[in-house]
């Protein structure tokens, strides 16, 4: 079984195919945060949000998802696409195509105001 982030919109319809790979990012998240704290910008991990329940089986509770702003998405892909692109790593190729899936997403989330967070397939 592989892991993968994957991009969850508060619009369940949106019109477009909101699919996106995403497995090259999960594995290499801590990579990912060295280079957004050397960019200024969030950690991957800000964007998440989760609950025991999808993963373990576990009760949820009442706890709701934090959805952010498509814009605010759009600008962080932006900056991480830079710095995979600047950086040395033996699966840049691979994040860039998970990360423009990204920002393709986003991009059409933020055209029809939709909001997002990312989620976690294991």
């Amino acid at each position: 079984m592989s892991v993968a982030y994957y991009i969850v919109l508060d619009n369940k319809d949106p019109g477009f195919d909101p699919g996106v790979n995403g497995k090259c990012v999960a594995h290499n998240v801590d990579f990912l945060d060295k280079l957004a704290t050397k960019a200024g910008v969030e950690g991957l991990m800000h964007y998440f949000w989760g609950s025991a329940d999808e993963y373990l089986d576990e009760p949820k509770g009442d706890e709701e998802p934090v959805f952010h702003d498509a814009g605010e998405g759009v600008r962080w892909t932006t900056v991480m696409i830079d710095a995979v692109a600047k950086a040395k790593h033996k699966d840049q190729a691979r994040l860039l195509e998970d990360l423009r899936e990204y920002l393709d997403v986003l991009t059409k989330a933020k055209a029809i105001g939709a909001r997002w967070y990312f989620a976690i397939d294991l």
